[in-house]
């Protein structure tokens, strides 16, 4: 039997996530953070300051017990991951307007017939 692999965080998860732990805690506001004056009110102009992953991490507020239940890590398919495996697909993780351009990207770099290793599926 084969173990489970990591449950990837969905939008649905990543918010639950965010609207149970994070929200209100001025740890992790956003990255870029707007500078407002009367000015740049006046002007729609927004100016943004960097913050540094160190600021962020300065003083985080974490809440004060674990926000979540084994249910919100559950997967839409429970089966052993086995299976999934068991036999070879092939998988589109891009639409066809960009299969087309790295087609024809990689038709100016490999000859026909030669084998090319995709490590990143």
């Amino acid at each position: 039997m084969m173990s489970r692999t990591p449950v990837l965080f969905s939008r649905a998860l990543t918010a639950a996530f965010l609207a149970k732990s994070l929200v209100g805690s001025a740890a992790f506001s956003p990255v870029f953070r707007p500078k407002h004056d009367v000015a740049s009110y006046a002007s729609s102009s927004v100016r943004l300051q960097m913050v540094t992953a160190e600021q962020v991490l300065a003083n985080p507020k974490w809440p004060p017990a674990w926000p979540f239940t084994d249910a919100d890590f559950s997967r839409q398919d429970e089966t052993d991951d086995g299976y999934f495996y068991q036999s070879p697909r092939l998988v589109h993780h891009i639409d066809d307007f960009a299969i087309s351009a790295l087609t024809e990207h990689y038709s100016q770099y490999f000859k026909d017939g030669e084998d090319v290793l995709d490590i990143c599926s």
